[in-house]
């Protein structure tokens, strides 16, 4: 059912203006009569009322036109609000739960992607995980162009100072499993930040044979005078992503890296 506001040419008399509200149908207004229902306004006050019943009626155009609908989403917030912490109730992040739930109950509503291989059987997995090795290739390639005439000979170095800088000082194990290498690549990289003066180690005092490790004055100063082409070499790497899109990839991202880092944990 629709509901319009029509405005006739003529007066019902000097002072008044009638407006008729009517089921939008193929019949004539003769015909629906009985559904009219009839406001009169003062000449006066015709503006404002008229515009304020158009702006009502337009409202319940689209409640009516759209009931089935608004009628499930409020279901679904519902649903939503039960199974989310109330940190976590905004509209994106509804979103994205909308997506999750019709996924789960059978509902494709993001339609799949296609890649090369997939006719012959090439699994999600395998692109995704070739998707990963190129991109932290592609990823190198820039972080190496970004240290061209500085002291690092690697980008695991500046990366090895942004942990001390983040995180602050600690023992070579720690920053080594931090950056997720096996010790012997670790220990290769620690060495070289102290022979360049980078970063300086020393004894703990209840373990002699594991050292502390800190960033020095000079390599603080190298990796702020650096900062500015590594963000510029980590921005060409997302650089097509809008901002929605790289949230949502951090949320995948996270997710991976957490599952691995717990069921590798005590390994390297």
């Amino acid at each position: 059912m629709h509901i319009y506001v029509k405005l006739m040419k003529y007066p019902v008399d000097d002072r008044y203006i009638e407006i008729i509200l009517a089921p939008l149908k193929k019949e004539t207004p003769n015909s629906t009569k009985k559904y009219h229902t009839t406001y009169y306004f003062k000449k006066t006050n015709k503006k404002k009322y008229i515009n304020t019943l158009i702006n009502y009626t337009f409202v319940l155009n689209i409640l009516i036109m759209y009931y089935d609908l608004i009628s499930e989403l409020i279901g679904l917030i519902k649903i939503y609000e039960q199974e989310s912490a109330p940190s976590e109730q905004d509209p994106y992040l509804f979103g994205l739960w909308l997506n999750e739930y019709y996924q789960k109950t059978g509902h494709a509503s993001i339609p799949e992607p296609e890649w090369e291989g997939k006719l012959n059987g090439r699994s999600a997995d395998s692109v995704i995980n070739t998707s990963l090795v190129h991109l932290y290739k592609y990823a190198r390639l820039h972080a190496k162009a970004a240290i061209v005439n500085t002291t690092f000979s690697t980008p695991d170095e500046f990366i090895y100072l942004i942990s001390l800088v983040s995180f602050g000082s600690m023992t070579k194990t720690a920053l080594i499993r931090l950056n997720i290498h096996e010790k012997s690549a670790g220990m290769q990289i620690v060495n070289r930040l102290i022979s360049n003066g980078l970063v300086e180690q020393a004894a703990l005092d209840s373990d002699k044979r594991n050292r502390m490790i800190h960033i020095t004055p000079k390599g603080a100063q190298l990796l702020n005078e650096s900062m500015q082409n590594i963000r510029i070499a980590t921005m060409k790497v997302t650089e097509p992503l809008s901002h929605h899109e790289k949230m949502d990839l951090i949320r995948l991202l996270t997710k991976l890296e957490n599952f691995h880092e717990e069921k590798t944990r005590g390994q390297l």
